[in-house]
């Protein structure tokens, strides 16, 4: 047995008779865990050379991101796939939103430059491990959290600023609108064929 095999057999223990669609979700979700630790480990030191201006908000969502990952690691552990897999969901949004807004009175023309990206990629993220309630309840709050910036930040802003700031506004509100309907959409697909399959 290589150490990969070891390593998922130590963590997956739990899924060797859970459904198909669980059993391939929690392996895919251990391997997610492990590769974004070293990710997020790489992205501090990126923060920490190339823009140590910023580090300090930077390292609060990554720290927050890292802490989630490893809890994740033991719930999945112990058998709680999904409660792992929304406490990424739940620690990704919060890290991200109190990113957003907390450039309200720092840096307010950066705002549409910054957390709106990984914003996009959370709603993948929920999409590929948590359940559709999940999916539409972190796109909500990331919608909620891109207008209150807009209305938050405006009066920080000069007026060319200002300008970037509604096309930012406009973009990133419909970016996540249809990331989170082209996510559903698959996700609907995706469950309905499992479905299918398992009763054949």
């Amino acid at each position: 047995m290589n150490s990969s095999k070891g390593l998922a057999g130590f963590f997956l223990v739990s899924y060797e008779e859970a459904p198909f669609l669980v059993r391939s979700k929690a392996k895919a979700f251990l391997y997610f865990c492990l590769i974004m630790l070293a990710l997020l480990m790489m992205l501090a030191a990126v923060f920490a050379l190339i823009l140590p201006e910023i580090i300090m908000q930077a390292y609060a969502a990554i720290i927050a991101m890292l802490a989630a990952m490893l809890l994740g690691l033991v719930l999945l552990r112990r058998g709680r796939y999904y409660a792992a897999a929304n406490l990424i969901a739940v620690i990704g949004a919060l890290a991200m939103i109190a990113g957003l807004l907390a450039k309200v009175n720092r840096d307010a023309y950066a705002g549409y430059t910054t957390f709106i990206y990984f914003m996009l990629v959370m709603i993948i993220l929920t999409s590929l491990f948590c359940k559709r309630s999940m999916l539409i309840a972190v796109s909500a709050a990331y919608l909620a959290s891109d207008v209150l910036f807009f209305f938050l930040a405006r009066n920080n802003l000069d007026p060319i600023s200002l300008k970037v700031a509604r096309v930012g506004l406009v973009d990133s509100s419909f970016s996540i609108v249809f990331a989170c309907v082209l996510s559903y959409l698959i996700l609907h697909i995706t469950d309905g064929a499992i479905a299918v399959s398992e009763k054949e």
